[in-house]
């Protein structure tokens, strides 16, 4: 007890490694469904570590496909042992001393069942997730902002299109004019020699 650090009763112990198996769960279920769906690494690890602040030491331990379920229905704590079957020193005196205050213990047993445990997970786990949400609501914002953006980008494009559009048939107008105005003066020029060269034939022939 005094190498691992852990204060409190055997059921105590049993509870809290419960819970923390829990947690580890929570994470690797986040990251197969949702996690997998996020690009950005840190805030993968920092959703893992909120979901399981213990996660990188867990995962040593039990792996990065740990089942809880499973885990729980082989594990030895669900068998009824008068001592624990784990060893927390290698000095015996002090195994010795704590499983002697351990069957000695007055404290009221504690309430590790699963409903409890899942309770304590889900609380856990909404706790996390409600900071989550401003975020949330800002992406959406930022993507709206980003849409309407690009609408209005969308729409000047299209004015300029249309600008463009106009000023080429106002210069094909334009030119179309002037080469009316060019054609009717040669033909006004051709029947002037014409009306000129008639005259001049009637006038040789007297």
């Amino acid at each position: 007890m005094d190498e691992t650090k852990i204060s409190g009763t055997w059921n105590t112990f049993k509870c809290k490694l419960r819970y923390l198996k829990g947690t580890l769960q929570k994470a690797n279920t986040w990251m197969k469904t949702k996690g997998a769906e996020v690009d950005d690494p840190a805030r993968i690890r920092e959703t893992l570590l909120q979901l399981c602040p213990h996660y990188d030491q867990l995962v040593d331990m039990f792996g990065a496909d740990f089942n809880f379920e499973s885990s729980m229905s082989n594990s030895v704590w669900n068998t009824n042992y008068d001592q624990p079957r784990f060893i927390f020193s290698n000095d015996d005196s002090l195994n010795a001393e704590f499983l002697k205050s351990e069957s000695g213990s007055s404290m009221d047993p504690i309430d590790c069942s699963d409903s409890v445990i899942e309770t304590e997970l889900n609380n856990h786990q909404n706790g996390i997730e409600e900071p989550q949400k401003p975020h949330i609501d800002s992406a959406k914002k930022i993507v709206e902002l980003d849409y309407k953006e690009a609408l209005l980008q969308l729409e000047v494009e299209k004015f300029q299109w249309l600008k463009e559009k106009e000023l080429l048939r106002m210069k094909f107008e334009e030119k179309k004019f002037e080469s009316a105005v060019k054609l009717r003066k040669l033909e006004l020029q051709q029947e002037e020699r014409i009306a000129m060269y008639e005259i001049k034939m009637k006038y040789k022939d007297k």
